[in-house]
């Protein structure tokens, strides 16, 4: 009995030194990090200070905008088919201000797209071809050569095809037999800021059609919330757009 509550003593002394030690080395560490940092940020000339803190500002403060849900613009021409829709919802972001098409915004949006909106592309495909729904490719499946001007109504552009197309608004449409989904992509200008709206209007012809948009529906969401994200802190477009406005 003696020796097993030694015993039990000694392994709650060598617990408590353990611990002590641990939290000592702990502590020393944090100490030697701040006088490291202190020593490094007094060293710092203050002109450089400030600019390193604008960099820094200017590089995070637009790391992560921000994409919230909207009404469909009043004045667009995808507003004008929301009769009987079954399904719809817009997206929006501020941007810069830019002479950008919405043509333009539109093919920059698709060429910069994650590598895993196309794989669940294909898995789509695959799946849906079981059941009567077409494969639609994939969504930045274009014409590298095609230059801008060239696009007409009706040409196809990764999955869809031009539906309507001008300066503000482009909508591009897929339809089969089971549903007709229509997207647009409008710029919209008010109070000095300028905001990209990502609309998606779907009409559904059968039950299958509802099925699907019951299954599809979330990872729309997701896909066009990091669409947007992606089209707004590209560098791509920063500098597409810059060269734009340069002419």
């Amino acid at each position: 009995m003696l020796i097993s509550k030694l015993k039990k003593r000694w392994l709650n002394s060598l617990g408590f030194l353990k611990t002590v030690s641990s939290k000592f080395a702990l502590t020393k560490r944090l100490v030697s990090f701040k006088q490291y940092h202190h020593q490094t940020l007094c060293n710092i000339n203050p002109i450089c200070a400030v600019k390193l803190a604008t960099a820094f500002k200017a590089r995070y403060s637009t790391r992560s905008p921000r994409v919230i849900g909207s009404q469909i613009p009043s004045d667009t021409k995808i507003a004008q088919l929301l009769d009987n829709a079954f399904f719809f919802d817009a997206y929006q972001i501020k941007v810069n201000q830019s002479s950008a098409s919405a043509l333009q915004w539109y093919l920059e949006a698709i060429k910069i797209i994650p590598r895993w909106i196309n794989v669940l592309m294909m898995l789509r495909n695959q799946i849906v071809s079981f059941v009567g729904l077409k494969d639609l490719g994939l969504i930045n499946d274009i014409d590298q050569q095609k230059s801008i001007d060239s696009y007409r109504i009706g040409d196809r552009i990764g999955i869809f095809s031009i539906y309507w197309l001008s300066e503000q608004e482009i909508i591009l449409s897929d339809s089969d037999r089971h549903l007709h989904v229509k997207v647009s992509l409008c710029k919209v200008e008010r109070n000095g800021e300028s905001t990209i709206v990502l609309s998606t209007v779907v009409h559904v012809n059968n039950l299958l059609g509802r099925i699907y948009m019951f299954v599809i529906v979330p990872f729309h969401k997701l896909i066009v919330a990091t669409v947007l994200k992606h089209l707004a802190l590209s560098p791509l477009v920063g500098n597409f757009l810059a060269s734009k406005d340069k002419k």
